[in-house]
């Protein structure tokens, strides 16, 4: 599921999926299969921030059910922005 949401000068961008979740270093829990996506998501963004006022903040959560078991992985990209004044 993707989802955007405007929040004052805030633009959240969300991605929910149904994969196996993240283990306690924030990386997939897919087997034998090693991602560097994170880490290469959180250098882009750390590059950027350097760059902007207002930083873009990047999060990632296991999402559990009632039994605390993992049902998949939620990413949130949190955009802050200065609303163009039209003259």
């Amino acid at each position: 599921m993707v989802r955007f949401h405007l929040a004052d000068d805030t633009i959240l961008f969300t991605v929910e999926d149904n994969g196996p979740g993240l283990n306690n270093q924030g990386q997939s829990k897919n087997g034998d299969h090693n991602s560097f996506a994170s880490q290469i998501t959180r250098e882009r963004l750390a590059l950027l921030n350097k760059k902007r006022k207002d930083h873009i903040e990047f999060k990632l959560e296991n999402i559990v059910n009632e039994k605390n078991e993992v049902r998949g992985t939620r990413t949130t990209f949190s955009i802050s922005f200065e609303p163009v004044q039209n003259s």
